[in-house]
């Protein structure tokens, strides 16, 4: 769950969060604890926490380069549509990421008729922000790149909208749907998109199948389809960013790695720590000074 905070309560709630760490006594200085408890009912330390997420995290370097070498067909890059969070991705993933297709979200007609009309202009505005310098980095490293657009039409926007039987897709059914059809044997297709879409796990995005559900049903015959999103949008902080905050382990730009494996005791099966970690199979945790910008900072 993202909750929505501004920047008076996000450091409240990291100061609560640290409170509740270091000055509030344990469970066990209150209660003598019996020693014959099954595990799921044992109380974890923020250490083996701690320990297990530094375990699983890679520069964000090294893991381009472990993708670059791997036979992956489809990646769902999750982004946040804001100005300083595409200027991070155009500089650390997609000036070094090597793609032969990158599908956004907008109808192939209308971005096939933008990039040409707009092929010279200084920026590319999509999505309240900037575009342009994604576009350059990625074409730059890869000059035969196709820049495609899967977003669900008008007419089929309207089928979803007046269907009852269940039987249409959702939008997140034609975008897969789309992108299906773009898929190439030897070719790796990257959707850049809302980074929710990209869970592996319904989290009540669309009226059916999530996203990504509906691309591995479509391409199980393809070899290590791979997922991959970033959880930091503007207005919003995740539980697991105060985590790694607080515990100082991004200090440079991190991935980390399959976090749906990660033993849900070790953070005292925590809800919200659930739908972060259980959703993605990479996060991406940049430092600090790449995340978006407080509209409220004067």
């Amino acid at each position: 769950m993202l909750i929505q905070i501004s920047k008076v309560n996000l450091r409240s709630n990291l100061l609560i969060l640290l409170i509740s760490l270091t000055a509030v006594p344990s469970f066990s200085e209150l209660v003598n604890l019996p020693t014959n408890l099954p595990l799921e009912f044992q109380i974890t330390s923020e250490e083996e926490f701690k320990a297990e997420l530094s375990s699983r995290l890679i520069p964000l370097s090294v893991w381009i380069q472990q993708m670059n070498s791997e036979p992956i067909d489809f990646i769902c890059l999750g982004e946040t549509h804001d100005q300083k969070f595409r200027e991070f991705y155009a500089s650390k993933v997609f000036s070094a990421l090597r793609i032969d297709t990158l599908a956004l979200e907008e109808t192939a007609a209308v971005l096939k008729e933008r990039l040409t009309k707009e092929a010279d202009a200084s920026t590319f505005s999509f999505l309240g922000a900037d575009m342009k310098p994604v576009l350059e980095a990625a074409k730059k490293l890869n000059p035969n790149l196709r820049i495609v657009g899967v977003e669900a039409t008008d007419l089929e926007k309207k089928q979803i909208a007046t269907d009852k039987s269940g039987n249409k897709l959702s939008r997140d059914g034609y975008i897969a749907h789309h992108i299906v059809e773009l898929l190439e044997p030897n070719k790796r297709t990257l959707a850049l998109y809302g980074s929710l879409h990209c869970g592996t796990r319904s989290i009540g995005l669309g009226f059916t199948a999530p996203f990504y559900k509906l691309l591995q049903q479509n391409t199980t015959h393809r070899p290590g389809m791979k997922n991959l999103t970033t959880l930091f949008q503007e207005n919003y902080s995740s539980i697991l960013r105060l985590y790694v905050d607080s515990f100082e382990l991004a200090k440079e730009d991190m991935v980390l790695v399959n976090p749906l494996s990660i033993d849900m005791r070790l953070y005292n099966y925590r809800a919200d720590l659930f739908n972060e970690l259980n959703n993605y199979e990479f996060i991406i945790l940049p430092k600090a000074n790449y995340l978006p910008a407080d509209p409220n900072e004067k």
